[in-house]
């Protein structure tokens, strides 16, 4: 097998639940002969122009593997190695699926620390893709696909694959604190990810803020620049000291974040059972003229209006400052009195919750473009009869205050 001159540098994989380093990555580079670095799409845009791509695949595994290797064998025992691995190589080479296992034993390493990563979009042979995966997992490595979210991947890949680990694309982390709909996406991949057993994992992660973010979307891993350089084998023995300060730092952030988030949800319930307290006390055929009177008062609501115990609309809706673009089309309109509200989600948690109140997750309006809470709240009027308040909230306002000022107490004030 014909060597390359390589340069493997590892780069750390960390889980903000346990404060610790959970994996390595390898990350292989080329060099000349007078030590200049080759970027990885060079050395391999190289290889495949000389039919090489498996030699050169190969020999980064092998520098990986041997590199490390060097760490203390208990310390092995507790990180995981991510391994490379080319798999384009599926549709150009026949393949011994033993090559790498024997390479793990032959280095006193076990493939249970081991985790291939691939990006299912590069090998077009199916069949072939899972037969990989099949006979990987078979001698116990472990599956993560790389970079999903982001090119040609796809749903389907996952389920044919069952991987172990899903590494989201830095494309959607990078900026993901300031982005609604990167938010919006990344937690449908971690919700699918929970219902099969996936571990998921964030790449680029460059500031504490987006980890913190991806960590109330459900993520446990993280990978970037934010928690260390690609550095040599050597190097690594520094870094949970260095780590140390990062995770005190996020840790701090997310405790300050819940504290917020507690005093919104309360400023929600303070704003809807002000309003229910003036509306109980009258008829239904009032309604119109206490909201109408309302929304004036009520600078960070959006819209309110009001459904009987059925889910069906009895009170026009009052917008804030959006009467221009009421009934905009037929599609991207609000709805009239009669409208039927009774599939909507805070209709139906609302009409059997014990609590009477439903708070849905953040949203953006079809109707305004804005970024909005509905919160809906069971209450009766002075003939005992039920009715649902739906208050839509201008979450992206209330939000800024209260980070700004880093308790929303101070907002209400």
């Amino acid at each position: 097998m014909q060597l390359y001159n390589l340069l493997t540098h590892f780069q750390p994989i960390v889980s903000l639940k346990d404060n610790k380093i959970i994996g390595l990555e390898a990350l292989s580079r080329g060099i000349t002969e007078t030590g200049d670095l080759i970027s990885p799409s060079i050395l391999f845009k190289n290889a495949d122009l000389k039919n090489e791509t498996l030699t050169l695949d190969r020999n980064c595994r092998y520098n990986a593997l041997k590199n490390f290797s060097k760490i203390n064998k208990s310390c092995c025992d507790e990180i995981l190695l991510f391994l490379n691995v080319d798999i384009s190589i599926m549709d150009k080479f026949k393949i011994d699926f033993g090559w790498t296992n024997t390479k793990v034993n032959e280095m006193g390493l076990k493939p249970s620390n081991i985790v291939l990563e691939i990006i299912e979009d590069k090998c077009e042979n199916s069949e072939k893709l899972i037969e990989f995966v099949e006979k990987y997992r078979s001698q116990g490595f472990l599956i993560a696909i790389d970079d999903f979210g982001t090119d040609n991947s796809n749903f389907n890949r996952i389920v044919q694959i069952k991987p172990d680990i899903i590494k989201i694309s830095g494309n959607l982390v990078t900026g993901i604190s300031k982005n609604f709909i990167k938010k919006s996406i990344v937690k449908s991949i971690v919700s699918l990810s929970k219902k099969i057993g996936t571990v998921i994992i964030a790449e680029w992660v460059e500031n504490a803020e987006d980890a913190v973010k991806c960590f109330e979307l459900g993520i446990d891993m993280f990978q970037g620049f934010y928690f260390g350089m690609p550095q040599p084998i050597d190097d690594l023995d520094i870094l949970p000291e260095k780590m140390k300060n990062k995770f005190e730092n996020i840790n701090e952030m997310i405790e300050s974040k819940v504290e917020i988030r507690n005093n919104i949800v309360n400023y929600f319930g303070e704003v809807s059972v002000s309003i229910i307290n003036i509306l109980r006390r009258y008829e239904e055929n009032m309604f119109d003229n206490i909201l109408g009177e309302l929304k004036k008062e009520l600078t960070e609501v959006e819209s309110i209006y009001i459904l009987n115990i059925n889910g069906i609309q009895i009170s026009s809706i009052y917008c804030r400052d959006c009467s221009h673009i009421l009934k905009k089309n037929i599609i991207f309109r609000y709805g009239d009195i009669n409208s039927d509200h009774s599939q909507k989600d805070y209709y139906l948690n609302t009409s059997c919750s014990l609590n009477n109140r439903y708070i849905t997750d953040k949203y953006i309006s079809p109707i305004t473009g804005n970024l909005i809470v509905t919160v809906a709240s069971k209450f009766k009027n002075i003939d005992d009869k039920q009715f649902i308040l739906c208050i839509n909230f201008d979450i992206a306002s209330i939000e800024d205050k209260a980070y700004n000022l880093n308790s929303y107490e101070q907002t209400i004030i």
